[in-house]
């Protein structure tokens, strides 16, 4: 039995790493044809319908991940949810009830907020949009209503993702995002090079989430089988997630207000060619945090049963090898990134510039930092334990602060907004949560580093041999 765990998980982040590899790669080939094809402009844009794309995700309101977490829970035979950690487990057979209950609960769920953020993003963004520098035109209009259009389907549809990869069905999940990630790529260069436009991009975009969607839903049909939930019901269920989903709620917000809020404020007082620079540079990382998190998102599902089966010492084993690669995969991808960056973006020609090279070292260490940080808030998000709501409140609460002082008082420009984020980090979160979880699970931080650091040896071993 161990040596199929084995087998299954050793495929799942075989397909998580061709995924998020060839996403990677796609990636590296479209951004540098968009930042040469768009005006700077369009490319400043385009970043900040990235940013209220991001403002977006906060109608999730943590929900997202609790549902796919108890969706794990229930096919591992819990009898019940319950707030923190598991009730009682009546076996290795999955709790049907309960996971329908949970389909049925997410789509009416999700199909309230869908409405409820086309309601607020028509007004909230036209007056964003009117205080930044900015010019606008029909065109450009149709542009944001088209990614309006995408958000929403986004949102429509999301429970087949937590279905999917609540029941562990790493490949299917992996495949879906490759297939749509490889569509937007592959159609957004054949369809742009003819029509260069923001609109055309947008529509691209529309398409492949679509797609996605689609395709999770394939993904997901066999499972698929809600079941007419009163509303009393759908009530109690409401308040029993939402105690850790308000906190993964609140989370969010205050990731989002550390980490995407700076582009939004600084879309009022810089120029389009710093902004796309700013936004450029942050996707790059982005990509780099979305690859070397693969192991540890693909590998969660499996600590979650774990840890609801009391195997305790078993999901740590599967943390510190994940950490480890993480680690080691950011810092050299990062750098990578850095030192090749500036010359690619000169030998196509681009409209966009990279930032400076101590500038961008710094956004790399604050980003590594942050990424190190949210390694370990992930275990205790599967661990069903969520203490550091407050934390990351008054985090963003002074990354707004400090953008505001370094930005409009001060001046800095990009450092302002890169400073903003690096200190209100540092002062607590980059440090206080690896002590806490040291402390909770009676692990020393390097005890934990030597054991994954084995781990990964062994698996790189393996790869060679």
């Amino acid at each position: 039995m161990l040596n199929v765990i084995k087998k299954n998980l050793s495929r799942d982040v075989s397909w998580a790493y061709m995924a998020q590899g060839m996403g990677f790669l796609s990636s590296i080939i479209f951004i540098p044809f968009l930042i040469r094809t768009l005006s700077n402009e369009e490319m400043g844009l385009w970043y900040l319908f990235l940013g209220v794309s991001g403002f977006a995700t906060l109608f999730d309101f943590g929900f997202g991940p609790t549902i796919t977490r108890n969706i794990t829970y229930a096919d591992s035979g819990v009898r019940e949810i319950v707030p923190q950690g598991y009730s009682e487990n009546a076996g290795a057979e999955r709790n049907q009830k309960l996971l329908s209950e949970l389909l049925s609960f997410s789509q009416n769920l999700y199909r309230f907020v869908s409405m409820l953020l086309l309601l607020i993003l028509i007004p909230v963004g036209y007056l964003y949009f009117q205080n930044t520098q900015m010019s606008f035109n029909l065109e450009k209009v149709f542009a944001c209503l088209v990614y309006l259009l995408a958000i929403l389907i986004s949102f429509w549809f999301q429970p087949f993702n937590f279905l999917v990869l609540g029941l562990k069905k790493i490949r299917e999940y992996n495949v879906a995002l490759l297939a749509a990630k490889m569509m937007y790529v592959s159609m957004g260069i054949l369809v742009i090079s003819f029509f260069p436009r923001l609109l055309t991009l947008c529509i691209i975009y529309l398409m492949s989430v679509v797609f996605e969607r689609l395709l999770m839903g394939l993904a997901a049909r066999d499972d698929w089988k809600p079941i007419s939930l009163s509303w009393q019901r759908f009530q109690e269920i409401l308040k029993l997630l939402f105690y850790n989903s308000s906190r993964h709620g609140l989370c969010a917000i205050g990731s989002f207000f550390s980490f995407r809020v700076n582009i939004l404020i600084a879309g009022a007082v810089l120029s389009a060619g710093d902004i796309s620079s700013f936004g450029l540079t942050n996707q790059v990382l982005g990509l780099v945090n979305v690859f070397s998190m693969a192991l540890l998102t693909t590998k969660a599902p499996q600590m979650s049963r774990e840890l609801c089966l009391g195997n305790t010492k078993e999901a740590m084993r599967l943390f510190s090898y994940s950490w480890v690669s993480g680690v080691v995969m950011y810092l050299l991808l990062g750098l990578l990134g850095g030192l090749l960056a500036p010359y690619f973006l000169d030998f196509i020609h681009s409209n966009v510039f990279w930032m400076s090279s101590t500038l961008y070292l710094f956004l790399l260490l604050t980003s590594f930092l942050e990424f190190n940080t949210g390694l370990f808030m992930v275990f205790m998000v599967t661990d069903n334990h969520i203490p550091y709501t407050k934390a990351l409140i008054l985090t963003g609460g002074a990354s707004i602060f400090f953008t505001y002082l370094f930005l409009f008082v001060f001046h800095l420009g990009l450092w302002g907004a890169v400073l903003s984020t690096f200190i209100s980090q540092a002062i607590f979160n980059n440090w206080y949560w690896i002590y806490y979880f040291s402390k909770r699970y009676q692990i020393s931080f390097f005890s934990l580093w030597s054991e994954g650091m084995r781990e990964f040896k062994l698996a790189v071993k393996g790869a060679l041999l």
